[in-house]
């Protein structure tokens, strides 16, 4: 089974034009307490010290879009990180001919999310709104088809298990499956049932 450092190893800066290198946008999405930020820390930061968090504040979010346009001037690779999918920031990076890129991580019930939030916060961690947990996850999942026509990449991940790393679920390049696990979670077959069932006839 594929673990999570393949994320590191599929984020290096290629494209199919041969000899060509173009910076990296990757969105790594999810709703509160699908553990995104475990996944940034412990798997990414290191190959993406620069990272953008998607935010309700209107000033926050506004200083944010600052930021952004400017990595994007000068070319420089960047992990944007929300709750659900902006896909303007998308088109953006594609008009300034980045690569991009898409993790998504979600797990098989909304109220794991909502108990992992309530103790993240009784230790002392970040709040997040849990009243739109469960509208995020059901939003998330019907973002992905369109984000899976707007990136070169994209990675569905499942964090269910506690105490777990999280477990590729898929891989989509370009636009076309090209892996998926044998145990398939009820929220991805939501967003892609008949993609996976056509791959598998055809793999078969």
């Amino acid at each position: 089974m594929e673990e999570i450092p393949a994320i590191q190893r599929k984020t290096q800066h290629h494209s199919p034009s041969v000899g060509s290198v173009r910076p990296v946008l990757l969105l790594l999405v999810g709703a509160a307490g699908s553990g995104r930020s475990t996944v940034y820390e412990t798997h990414l930061k290191t190959a993406f010290p620069k990272c953008l968090q998607n935010s309700a504040s209107p000033l926050e979010q506004a200083e944010t879009d600052q930021v952004r346009r400017r990595l994007l001037k000068v070319g420089e690779s960047f992990v944007y990180v929300g709750n659900l999918f902006d896909l303007k920031v998308i088109r953006d990076a594609r008009t300034a001919g980045y690569e991009t890129k898409a993790v998504y991580v979600a797990t098989e019930d909304p109220n794991l999310n909502l108990g992992r939030v309530l103790i993240r916060v009784s230790n002392g961690g970040r709040f997040a709104p849990i009243s739109r947990i469960a509208q995020d996850c059901a939003h998330g999942l019907r973002q992905l088809p369109k984000v899976k026509n707007l990136t070169d990449d994209l990675m569905l991940f499942d964090n269910t298990a506690h105490g777990r790393n999280v477990r590729l679920v898929a891989h989509v390049q370009y636009g076309k499956l090209v892996k998926l696990a044998r145990e398939i979670p009820k929220w991805a077959q939501k967003a892609f049932g008949a993609d996976f069932t056509a791959w598998l006839a055809a793999s078969s």
